[in-house]
């Protein structure tokens, strides 16, 4: 099968290179039933790839075989995976870098909902074999959503450095804001890629972070002061220190939207050199990670987070708004054809 598809290739060209939507299921579990209608959504795309990351022995639905890319990664490979990234993108030695790969491996083994947390780095984890396969852009998604034809969009979004888009209602049109479903990244570009290093939770301080994390969330005001940086994007905390402090995009968001302050680059490449084990980056190589970047935000641009029921049927995304019971029925298959 292989043998064909490359000779396939060599007749007709190398295909257009796609987007890749990469999600991960850590553990030997059923994915959730919601995943079925994630992966059906999307076989009518030709422009976007759900790229699915999953550990050993995970459950995956039929619909996201079909029209999935499903990568099994071995016993706690999303992990691994997570934690080789971190350690890459420190650049630290052998043992500092092993000791974060288990630290993140043990971490999401006793509370695996904190992989989402760690979302600035799935696309990061898995770069280099999405360019191999063919994908020139990704971004981290989730297994909750219901595709219709991203290709609009996708085609909007393109010749910049990250995109992504807001809701329509309220003032979030008005927001900067990395979203969890679709912030679309070049895959080519280490100050793309490496942009959630201005984050010092997800960075320099990510082992103190995880610690932080297993005892509740709890804040002190020592760790405030080691988490801040004083220049470029600080954590955000909630108002009450019990609270869980971090969404997984929020800081990110900082991290592409705010710009670079005076003394930022010299402070980044600061930070890495007190970092134990880490070879650290200069000062120039942190101003070029640094650099202003091309970011696009579209404003309710194939998103509907209305609490409507809304249908999809042959590739298409449906909602009746006034219409009920066969009406409605009858109308959502006249929209199908």
């Amino acid at each position: 099968m292989r043998r064909a598809w490359r000779a396939l290739l060599a007749l007709h060209g190398t295909f257009a290179a796609q987007i890749a939507l990469v999600a991960v299921w850590l553990g030997p579990k059923p994915l959730p039933r919601y995943a079925r209608a994630t992966c059906a959504s999307l076989q009518f795309n030709t422009d976007a790839t759900l790229v699915l990351v999953v550990d050993d022995k995970a459950i995956v639905p039929r619909e996201c075989l079909d029209h999935a890319r499903v990568w099994e990664v071995g016993a706690d490979g999303v992990a691994k995976g997570l934690g080789e990234a971190a350690a890459r993108a420190l650049r630290l030695d052998p043992p500092s870098a092993k000791a974060t790969r288990e630290k993140i491996v043990g971490a999401l083994r006793r509370m695996p909902s904190l992989v989402i947390e760690l979302k600035p780095l799935w696309v990061y984890a898995w770069r280099e074999r999405l360019m191999r396969e063919g994908f020139d852009r990704a971004t981290f998604a989730d297994l909750d959503v219901v595709w219709g034809d991203v290709k609009p969009w996708a085609d909007a979004s393109r010749g910049y450095d990250a995109a992504t888009w807001s809701f329509a209602e309220g003032e979030d049109p008005m927001r900067l804001f990395a979203r969890g479903q679709w912030f679309l990244l070049r895959l080519d570009d280490d100050a793309v890629q490496l942009r959630w290093l201005r984050c010092a939770h997800l960075s320099t301080a990510l082992l103190r972070n995880l610690d932080l994390k297993a005892r509740g969330g709890r804040l002190s005001l020592e760790t405030r002061r080691s988490f801040d940086a004083t220049r470029g994007c600080p954590t955000v905390y909630p108002e009450k220190p019990a609270n869980r402090y971090v969404s997984a995009e929020a800081c990110y968001s900082c991290a592409f939207f705010a710009p670079v302050v005076d003394g930022e680059a010299a402070e980044f490449a600061a930070r890495f050199r007190r970092l134990p084990g880490s070879r650290g980056y200069s000062a120039g190589e942190a101003q070029r990670l640094l650099r202003p970047l091309s970011v696009v935000v579209l404003p309710a641009v194939l998103s509907d987070h209305g609490l409507g029921r809304v249908w999809w049927t042959g590739g298409r995304v449906f909602r009746c708004a006034q219409l009920t019971g066969a009406r409605c029925a009858a109308a959502v298959a006249a929209h199908a054809q």
